[in-house]
């Protein structure tokens, strides 16, 4: 499905409590868990559990780890599992369907649904737009004030592989630092080769191209139940987390989103002027004392140094005082510009 936020990827744990082998395997994850029992190191856990291919030769992995006192299976999967309906994403039948059929483990549905518990789940959203547009945008949300420092702030990168930005990294994404990725799936499945012969093996290499368009994505990763709390209000119980409605889900997309802006300290300049974040400079109002009181006290949690505050502070005074007309050609060019963006992402322009 395009433009539409769907699941592409996603680590189920169940406690064994809850669950029949149908299939005996002893291997007992040693990889390291965070504090929430998500596992941090998924080349230990793919290397250290059970490889389940579907008739398409799509790997499904079941392993066995301990958290607190509780031994739980985990199962890996991802949409490819899907074949022709890739592009779709993962639903709930999906999952327990494969699951049914590959007989590793027997678990009643409603057991399922109560008890099983969403990790590491990869959202996503696919696009298709022109190489240029999507380079000039790429290369305008790049020149972002960024801090250096702990993965925060917004990074383009560029190879002959691929071409994107980056917020966060995925390994170390967290709450106040959420894990983000947008570029050019063409670029991505044409580099790796088991992608691309999935693709063609399932006949969906065409979606990579729609004349002059290119195929995007941009995705985020939600790694356990604080993040479906604060991003989507509920639990990451399997039941909870594919009742998502899809203006839920596009809440949780928008907060990421917006989160990004606020980390980064958005910088773009305009007529000599630098302003900082789009939701708000484009605004009527443009900053009052009140907003960049708030907006400082964001960066200082975020953990910038004061140098850095004080000197966005400064700007920020500069662009107060300078009560820039908004209907000036500089600026309309800017709200077009973000607006551009925004329905490249498929979001609503507020």
């Amino acid at each position: 499905m395009i433009k539409k936020l769907k699941i592409d990827s996603l680590k189920i744990t169940i406690d064994l409590h809850y669950i029949k082998f149908k299939r005996q395997f002893n291997t007992m994850i040693k990889t390291e868990v965070d504090e929430d029992g998500v596992i941090v190191n998924y080349t230990e856990f793919k290397n250290q559990s059970l490889k389940v291919e579907t008739d398409l030769g799509v790997p499904v992995y079941y392993g066995l780890m301990k958290y607190l006192k509780f031994e739980k299976v985990v199962i890996m999967m991802s949409a490819k599992v899907l074949g022709k309906d890739y592009f779709n994403g993962l639903d709930l039948f999906d999952i327990y369907g494969t699951i049914k059929r590959q007989g590793i483990i027997d678990i009643e549905f409603e057991d399922f649904l109560e008890f099983g518990r969403v990790q590491d789940c990869d959202i996503c959203l696919d696009t298709y737009e022109t190489k240029d547009r999507m380079n000039l945008v790429l290369d305008d949300y790049s020149r972002c004030y960024v801090e250096k420092r702990e993965g925060f702030g917004i990074s383009r990168y560029r190879s002959k592989n691929n071409n994107g930005l980056q917020c966060s990294k995925r390994e170390n994404g967290i709450l106040s630092n959420i894990y983000l990725k947008f570029y050019n799936k063409r670029l991505e499945a044409l580099s790796r080769l088991k992608t691309w012969e999935f693709l063609i093996s399932v006949g969906l290499e065409n979606m990579l191209k729609n004349e002059d368009l290119d195929l995007w994505r941009v995705e985020f990763t939600v790694k356990n139940g604080k993040f479906f709390k604060k991003l989507f209000g509920i639990n990451n119980t399997v039941s909870e987390v594919f009742n998502l409605s899809d203006e839920k889900l596009n809440e949780g997309y928008q907060k990421v989103i917006n989160q990004h802006f606020e980390l980064a300290g958005m910088m773009r300049k305009v007529d000599k002027v630098k302003m900082i974040k789009p939701n708000d400079w484009i605004s009527v109002t443009m900053f009052d004392d009140e907003k960049i009181g708030i907006y400082l006290k964001k960066l200082r949690l975020s953990g910038f140094s004061k140098y850095k505050i004080r000197d966005i502070k400064n700007k920020l005074e500069k662009l107060y005082h300078a009560k820039i007309d908004l209907e000036n050609e500089a600026t309309r060019f800017v709200k077009k510009d973000f607006e551009n963006m925004l329905s490249v992402w498929g979001l609503p322009f507020v």
